[in-house]
């Protein structure tokens, strides 16, 4: 577990323990690609065992929120989880626009409603041209995905979406891994987990993220008492970083370890 940043006295360990010391914590991850890996077909992602064994586990501390926050619609978050079940675990999906606290999120308007059908027809139209691409359709967004295409045919295919996109200023777009979303709701995950903290009153928190989308969730949770951790390469604003989903996945179970050892939350 090292930093990314050029401190060399930067200490996961020490700051996990300290988090682990507060009262009220929240507890949040990505799924896909950190607690989950990839796959070429995305309906069979799973998470690591252990993942969920610690998320359960850090749920029943008294004084521990957790929630698993993800790009993917809620339906296929509750069921690729295999969380569904445990109602102290709270689902965001769609980055932020679905909650598992609001069943009427997400929800769009005629005019959305009719922006997300003309945008799902051009990605249609895109992925038909770019032989290996497909559309994912989401509530409040379509998705371009070409993870099994060679990178440039892929660039080529992400390309040709964004300028698509570019005609329709309203629309969000969201770039991540071999993917560009482009949604009709305003959401990321940087604003989930803000509100989410402040719903539980959380003084301090931890997110572990691998995206792009990440980032925001990163850029906001800047406390003295959180901990954000990018799970694999590439640049980022995490205060720390772990090599991948086995690690990403010790990290959580080191937490409940230490909560559990402090006491905290009774």
């Amino acid at each position: 577990m090292t930093a990314p940043t050029s401190d060399p006295t930067a200490d996961l360990t020490h700051a996990l323990g300290r988090l682990a010391q507060l009262e009220t914590v929240l507890v949040a991850s990505d799924f896909d690609g950190t607690l989950a890996p990839f796959a070429d077909d995305p309906m069979q992602v799973r998470p690591l065992p252990a993942a969920t064994v610690a998320l359960r586990e850090a749920a029943a501390m008294p004084g521990v929120h957790v929630a698993l926050v993800s790009g993917r619609e809620l339906a296929v978050l509750r069921d690729l989880s295999g969380l569904a079940d445990d109602p102290r675990i709270v689902l965001i999906g769609t980055h932020g626009a679905q909650s598992s606290l609001d069943p009427d999120s997400g929800k769009l308007t005629t005019e959305q409603q009719e922006l997300l059908a003309v945008l799902d027809a051009e990605l249609s139209e895109i992925a038909d041209a770019h032989p290996g691409a497909w559309v994912e359709r989401k509530p409040a967004a379509v998705v371009l995905h070409t993870r099994t295409m060679p990178e440039t045919a892929g660039l080529q295919a992400l390309a040709a979406a964004a300028i698509a996109a570019s005609a329709h200023p309203q629309v969000h777009r969201l770039a991540g891994k071999n993917v560009l979303e482009l949604g009709v709701l305003q959401a990321d995950k940087g604003s989930a987990l803000r509100d989410c903290a402040a719903h539980v009153g959380a003084a301090g928190t931890l997110y572990l993220g691998d995206d792009v989308t990440d980032e925001r969730a990163f850029a906001v949770l800047t406390g003295a008492q959180d901990v954000t951790v990018k799970v694999g390469t590439g640049s980022t604003a995490a205060s720390w970083r772990v090599d991948g989903v086995e690690e990403a996945v010790t990290l959580l179970a080191e937490f409940v370890r230490v909560r559990r050892a402090v006491g905290a939350g009774h």
